[in-house]
């Protein structure tokens, strides 16, 4: 990242973070061309990338921590649930993230010797 000049570090991380190389170039006062001519440097092309990389992981890693809140709530619903349509369409969540509803997955003996 050392070779890449603190304007074109900006640039990447404005990039990495979804915005379009001519809302960059203007935010960062040079050409659309420069822009492009960034995107052909592999370290700056490889700092995108990173830059995405953990955010990708970041993102998952969030979705991962809400897990056991969501089973907490889908375990609510089926047991708390005010009509029985919630009730049903929670019981039936559980069961297709199980593989329980498709008899392709093989779990319909689970357990069974």
């Amino acid at each position: 990242m050392s070779e890449l000049s603190p304007i074109q570090q900006i640039a990447a991380v404005l990039l990495a973070s979804g915005k379009t190389a001519r809302d960059v170039a203007k935010e960062i006062d040079v050409t659309p061309e420069t822009i492009s001519h960034w995107r052909k440097i592999t370290s700056f092309q490889a700092l995108i990338n990173d830059l995405k990389w953990e955010a990708l992981n970041s993102a998952r890693d969030e979705m991962q921590a809400l897990t056991s809140k969501a089973v907490s709530t889908l375990k609510d619903v089926m047991q708390n649930g005010k009509t029985d349509t919630a009730r049903l369409n929670a019981a039936e969540i559980v069961l297709a993230h199980v593989g329980m509803t498709d008899p392709g997955t093989g779990l319909w003996g689970w357990g069974i010797d």
